[in-house]
């Protein structure tokens, strides 16, 4: 039959609410925006989700990433949990994967996260991450199992 879910199911959307430049390597990725929140286990302050009941969380983001220097040899997003760091790769060690800088490109993961309730988890990146009104940028997780 299905998964029977209650209205405190923990599921949180949020996007960038800004452009951010300049981001030094290891750099949270802000995202100032809730779209929703069901229980309130995002803090758009501290840019963390805090899993509140033990469980399999999916966790995921999309970014679009502005600036690109061509000169980058490799540009990663993290997925940065209690447990374990979920690394997930734009392009790697070919400095001529393209020809010219980029305006823009986008990137995304996903993954199904072992966490403890109060576990955290962050958005980590090594670039430009564009931000407006329009959710470009967005992290989102939902508690399945």
């Amino acid at each position: 039959t299905g998964m029977n879910l209650r209205p405190e199911q923990p599921a949180f959307l949020a996007h960038a609410a800004s452009v951010q430049s300049d981001l030094s390597n290891g750099t949270t990725v802000a995202f100032g925006t809730e779209v929703f929140d069901i229980n309130g286990d995002f803090n758009n302050s501290t840019n963390t989700f805090t899993a509140p009941v033990t469980g399999k969380y999916v966790l995921g983001f999309s970014l679009r990433l502005a600036s690109i220097d061509i000169d980058a040899s490799r540009i990663w997003i993290q997925i940065n949990t209690s447990n374990r760091n979920y690394v997930t790769d734009m392009f790697s060690t070919d400095a001529d994967a393209f020809n010219a800088d980029l305006d823009y490109w986008s990137v995304s993961g996903q993954v199904l996260a072992d966490m403890e309730s109060g576990d955290t988890a962050t958005i980590v990146f090594y670039q430009d991450v564009y931000g407006t009104s329009t959710p470009q940028s967005r992290f989102y997780g939902y508690l399945c199992v």
